[in-house]
């Protein structure tokens, strides 16, 4: 049966320890710079940023979602929800 360098050594383990926690540490902070900020942390209000499209018209959602050029007003065709919207 092999043991690890640190079984043999207990003195090493600290360092092995060490090492691997930078390791780890460089690790979390390359894969936040390439996935950006975690937007369910970092969110804004939604009266702030946020359109609600739960009661969007089906056509509209299918064109935005398609990547068509889609207006607001083919999103929310009521008037009163419209003037919110916006």
């Amino acid at each position: 049966m092999s043991l690890a360098p640190f079984e043999r050594d207990p003195a090493r383990a600290p360092e092995r320890v060490a090492a691997v926690s930078a390791a780890l540490a460089g690790w979390r902070r390359q894969l936040t710079a390439v996935g950006g900020p975690n937007t369910l942390l970092w969110s804004v209000e939604p009266s702030e940023a946020v359109l609600d499209l739960t009661t969007a018209h089906p056509g509209g959602v299918s064109m935005l979602l398609a990547g068509r050029p889609t207006r607001l007003s083919d999103l929310v065709r009521e008037r009163a929800a419209f003037a919110e919207a916006r």
